[in-house]
């Protein structure tokens, strides 16, 4: 939704979820008649765990290497030599092979019910600060630095909608043209929220192995309470400093899918403070995405002032993950940071999604056009993408590969 940001980070109130908690078990006192039996049990059932874990140990070593077992989490594999698409030296298995990535994620019962009534969440450590900062950073680095006509010409579009003349010149625009995009988007002085980029998993292969795994499906599905979703999209922000605020939005009102069962993950790539701060971290509406008297009696472009308590993560470390509904309305402060700010996402549906219909599909907001328009006409529009018509869009080559 076109919702513009009002008083930058005026009013903004921490309020931290903890996202990942470790279950607790209950010990409950051994009666004393019993307690020598139960003892020599206790001691049996400890020596066979024991045993167990020696023998899990062995398998695994055997597969990927002393040490995996026992600090399967921070296993991340450095070979050198390889190079990927860009030329760049790459590690090899590397991220494929960190076991955290095949860990599916227990998302406890109480912060399943927090993002369900509130419509986001923050999930502390659900990556290791090392794959962040060693691995996913620096290939999203290298993504927008290979992709920066493509960087350049979408913000264009986005900024130069209303302005025909401009919008025609595009038509004839290539690589070459990269420098008139610059000075198109420096002629707007400072009116810049951030520069975006589509489908990093498609060209890069690490963030490929991250976007489709193990962690972030179990995540997906345990939230939006379904077995099985699509990868929808991923992308990443990077807000220069002096780039303005983020105007409130909802992920949903720029996607041509019939649903309301949507996550993203929103990732940052180093540390970043609290907004009160100077962070920019998303902030985010409380239970906007359960409001549905907004749209319905006010229509898009609404201003949310006052309408809902306003909250955040507090600052966000490399390996925090904020994650919100896909029609949870959220906004960014502008940017104050020397450094700049850079963030990934991904985003999931649940599979059962239906393909809008063409009459309808004409009022979703065309900000995050270059992310479908490539299989959109392909899509056959009123089915669900779990139908037999839409199946070679969620094949595991496909644009909405199903996980």
């Amino acid at each position: 939704m076109a919702f513009a940001l009002h008083g930058g980070n005026a009013g903004l109130r921490g309020d931290r979820v903890q996202g990942r908690c470790s279950s607790g078990r209950v010990v409950l006192p051994a009666r004393a008649d019993r307690a020598p039996q139960r003892v020599v049990r206790a001691a049996d059932g400890v020596r066979e765990r024991k045993r167990s874990a020696a023998r899990s140990d062995r398998r695994r070593d055997a597969k990927d290497g002393p040490g995996a077992a026992a600090n399967p989490r921070r296993r991340v594999h450095v070979q050198r030599g390889k190079h990927d698409r860009d030329g760049h030296a790459r590690e090899v298995g590397g991220i494929g092979t960190a076991a955290e990535l095949n860990e599916p994620v227990h998302v406890a019962p109480q912060d399943q019910l927090s993002f369900e009534r509130r419509g986001h969440l923050c999930l502390r450590n659900l990556l290791s600060r090392q794959l962040v900062l060693e691995w996913l950073a620096p290939a999203v680095r290298r993504e927008l630095a290979a992709r920066e006509y493509e960087v350049l010409l979408q913000k264009v579009e986005v900024m130069y909608e209303d302005d025909a003349a401009v919008m025609a010149s595009l038509t004839s625009m290539t690589e070459a043209n990269v420098q008139v995009l610059r000075n198109l988007l420096a002629a707007l002085d400072g009116e810049l929220p951030f520069l975006q980029l589509f489908r990093l998993w498609e060209r890069n292969g690490e963030i490929n192995k991250i976007a489709r795994s193990t962690r972030f499906k179990s995540a997906a599905t345990a939230l939006l309470g379904t077995k099985q979703v699509v990868l929808y999209q991923d992308s990443c922000f990077l807000k220069r400093m002096g780039d303005k605020a983020t105007r409130w939005h909802s992920d949903l009102n720029m996607c041509p899918l019939d649903t309301s069962s949507a996550v993203t993950f929103w990732i940052p790539m180093h540390d970043i403070p609290a907004p009160e701060h100077g962070g920019t971290g998303l902030v985010y509406a409380d239970a906007s995405h359960r409001d549905f008297s907004l749209p319905f009696w006010y229509g898009r472009g609404t201003a949310v002032d006052g309408r809902y308590p306003i909250s955040h993560h507090n600052a966000l470390a490399a390996g925090d993950v904020s994650v919100h509904a896909g029609w949870t309305l959220h906004a960014a402060p502008g940017c104050i940071e020397p450094e700049g700010r850079l963030a990934y996402t991904c985003t999931y549906v649940a599979a059962d999604a239906l393909v809008m219909a063409k009459g309808v599909r004409e009022r979703v907001h065309r900000e995050d056009h270059r992310s479908w328009a490539a299989w959109i006409d392909r899509a056959q529009p009123g089915k669900s993408l779990l139908d037999r018509a839409n199946r070679h869009l969620t094949r595991a080559d496909g644009p909405l590969p199903l996980l």
